[in-house]
């Protein structure tokens, strides 16, 4: 055993998780924290399309990977954070939560190939040897540089599931007159696994796996021997928002819909998108979409983690005049569904429209146009697009327990529910 780990279990056993956290630089959510961290992508070790949720004690695995534009290669390392079910530390030695090592290093990075922006490509798969969590919960995968927790690079939330309870949802159309064209409404049953659990069950549910639309703490409306019942259609609402607007950059050579336009300046090329404009008016109307994800790819290559390119894509959004209550933000799990001064729109009083420039790696990609009195308030997707219960939504659902032994939340179920498809 080294001395960087020696060191690090020694460390972690000297100071609680918890005023670890209150004295770094980092917080207990998905964020970056480098400007040169690119397409930050956390999920499931199987497919594009999941959440970052696998089950205790199994073969199964997460994979995180992104991009450092900077010149350098970069020392990293990661850490495993246990948190309870509302993002909180848990207060737990990591010891107590985790097999192996407190901090491991990163090593698996390629450097990309025929690319007019070169970057760094690295990749992580856990748990794995050297770090393996044996508890059930919320935690924080923290990466960061030069063995230094205090110098964050990428935070991400992931799930730990111990299935002791099933849960059987439903998403329908919203049972309140005034939203019923507008939301959606969930019912569910919890099937728990002991006597009196009610008390010590609280659920989390999420639309579309976004931070911000959360309903948090939820307690059952009855109990009925061991089957928690949630049927409350004033909490259990949903505006069922509008399905994303979408771009595919992965072909610099040819422009399709909604492509309008396509530009070179030596080194980047620039996508110009369709002007999009209110549409919170137009009735509803379908089309396949990611709910928000990405898909990294690129024409003419073997590996577009390594040889897509990074390009320029132009936003603009019609808007007759600015609005003074706040701004317009581009949002989509690429900007992780988070307000930041780099996803701001600026009006353009000569266009009448909202502009915006981002550096994106080529892909398919969900956006929509977020309204926000800053970016500390909770944003409006529906403004300009309007919100219809017909809306195709995933809705994560999360059961959580607390043992009155315990110090912790355990996660004792997961289900993704859709609104109009069985999943």
């Amino acid at each position: 055993m080294n001395q960087i780990r020696i060191f690090s279990i020694l460390f972690f056993l000297i100071f609680p998780t918890g005023e670890i956290i209150s004295q770094t630089n980092f917080r207990c959510e998905n964020a970056v924290y480098d400007q040169n961290i690119k397409t930050v992508i956390f999920h499931r070790n199987e497919t594009d399309f999941n959440y970052p949720v696998i089950n205790l004690n199994t073969n199964e695995q997460l994979q995180l990977k992104f991009d450092d534009l900077s010149a350098d290669t970069k020392s990293l390392y990661y850490t495993l954070i246990h948190c309870n079910s509302d993002w909180t530390p848990s207060n737990l030695l990591p010891i107590e939560y985790l097999k192996g090592f407190a901090e491991n290093p990163i090593n698996d990075y390629q450097f990309s190939f025929n690319t007019l922006i070169p970057y760094n490509h690295y990749e992580l798969v856990f748990p794995n040897d050297d770090a393996q969590p044996i508890l059930s919960g919320n935690y924080l995968l923290v990466v960061y540089e030069d063995n230094d927790i205090d110098k964050p690079l990428i935070t991400r939330r992931f799930w730990i599931v111990d299935s002791k309870a099933t849960v059987d949802a439903q998403v329908k159309q919203s049972t309140l007159v005034a939203m019923i064209q507008t939301n959606q409404e969930i019912t569910m049953t919890v099937n728990t696994f002991k006597e009196g659990a009610a008390e010590r069950v609280s659920m989390y549910i999420s639309q579309n796996g976004r931070p911000d639309y959360i309903l948090e703490n939820i307690r059952p409306n009855f109990v009925q021997n061991f089957q928690l019942i949630f049927n409350n259609p004033r909490i259990l609402n949903f505006p069922g928002g509008n399905e994303f607007h979408y771009f595919n950059s992965k072909d610099h050579e040819n422009a399709v819909e909604p492509i309008s336009s396509i530009e070179f300046e030596s080194p980047y090329y620039t996508f110009k998108l369709i002007s999009h404009k209110d549409e919170s008016y137009f009735p509803y109307s379908y089309h396949p979409d990611l709910n928000g994800e990405r898909l990294i790819t690129a024409e003419r290559v073997d590996n577009p983690d390594l040889e897509a390119d990074y390009v320029y894509v132009d936003f603009n959004l019609i808007f007759d005049k600015p609005l003074e209550t706040g701004d317009f933000y581009v949002s989509g799990a690429f900007t992780d569904f988070r307000l930041s001064d780099e996803t701001r729109m600026e009006y353009n009083e000569k266009t009448k429209s909202y502009s915006l420039r981002l550096l994106l790696k080529q892909g398919y990609y969900n956006y929509e146009y977020v309204f926000a009195k800053s970016i500390n308030h909770l944003s409006d997707n529906t403004l300009t697009q309007g919100s219809h219960y017909e809306t195709e939504n995933n809705y994560l659902i999360f059961v959580y327990y607390r043992n009155p032994g315990n110090s912790y939340d355990e996660l004792i179920g997961v289900q993704v529910v859709n609104s109009i498809k069985k999943l």
